[in-house]
């Protein structure tokens, strides 16, 4: 079973408390609520709304097509931002 975490409650499943997997989820809570993780989390649920929006248009214009993937881009660039800084942070803690 793969490491969940419930974001609203703190509670993970699926992972030993203390190993990487149980720091990298609590990391998630960490990343969060830093000024960076609201505006990435922002950033990355309005580039979600604009692939939906852009994928419809791009149906009349080739344009849109193109900026429907700068914005799917977009969207995985914010993900694996997170999940790098939280394997980061992870075997940081690790380390101590």
């Amino acid at each position: 079973m793969a490491a969940k975490i419930n974001l609203r409650t703190g509670k993970i499943i699926g992972a030993k408390r203390g190993s990487f997997s149980w720091h990298h989820e609590k990391a998630h809570l960490i990343y969060d609520n830093l000024d960076q993780g609201i505006n990435d989390g922002v950033n990355q649920n309005n580039a979600i709304y604009l692939t939906f929006l852009f994928l419809v248009l791009g149906q009349f214009w080739f344009i849109f097509k193109c900026l429907s993937v700068l914005s799917v881009t977009a969207v995985f660039y914010y993900f694996i931002k997170e999940e790098l800084w939280c394997n980061a942070y992870a075997l940081k803690q690790l380390k101590k």
